[in-house]
């Protein structure tokens, strides 16, 4: 399982500090949030940039953004990233593509409370998904409960599918939340609580 620092909450005036304090992660999420979503706003594309040309390690980067394709080609995005749009602001594939053009790899992002009957074919299309498993905006927000019965219907979907799907969790992880998702083959977690992500390393 990867392990995914994100910086969403933290001072950054110092990034490299941060960088420094959690250089065992495997890579870094960095949430881009246009106050349309949800009520806040995110890293910003400066920011963003020169952060990604900071880092060296994989960046999970996601789009909490209502038109996450004005803001693809202003970033400086390495092929080793993943970037994860969100179903209910983009439904069609086209973001998919235009994911692929930047040597990205595309994640479906979609909420807890979304109802899994309404993106479950675009699983069919896509490498992974991103379980937002709390309410978007802001570090340090609760699990939402909700979120172990989507991982479930997602999990039982890509196996009966055969699918080659990686299913990453963003939101509220804990200890009690990773053992009992441990069965469904998450690939991936993103935290802000960097004691936790250390625990784990």
């Amino acid at each position: 399982m990867k392990l995914f620092a994100s910086l969403l909450g933290h001072n950054l005036i110092n990034v490299e500090s941060l960088i420094k304090e959690t250089n065992f992660v495997d890579g870094y999420h960095l949430d881009m949030i246009d106050l349309h979503f949800a009520p806040n706003l995110g890293l910003g594309t400066d920011l963003v940039n020169s952060i990604l040309d900071y880092i060296n390690k994989p960046i999970y980067l996601h789009l909490m953004l209502n038109k996450p394709e004005l803001i693809l080609p202003l970033l400086k995005v390495k092929k080793n990233s993943i970037v994860a749009w969100h179903f209910e602001k983009r439904k069609d594939i086209e973001i998919i593509n235009l994911i692929k053009k930047t040597g990205s790899e595309p994640a479906l992002a979609v909420m807890a409370e979304t109802e899994f009957d309404d993106y479950k074919n675009l699983l069919d299309i896509v490498p992974r998904i991103l379980v937002l498993s709390v309410k978007p905006g802001f570090s340090g927000g609760k699990f939402i409960e909700k979120s172990y019965e989507v991982i479930e219907k997602i999990a039982e979907y890509r196996d009966s599918k055969k699918l080659d799907l990686k299913i990453d969790l963003d939101g509220g992880v804990n200890k009690e939340v990773i053992e009992k998702t441990s069965n469904f083959g998450i690939d991936s977690i993103t935290s802000s609580n960097f004691s936790l992500l250390k625990s784990l390393s």
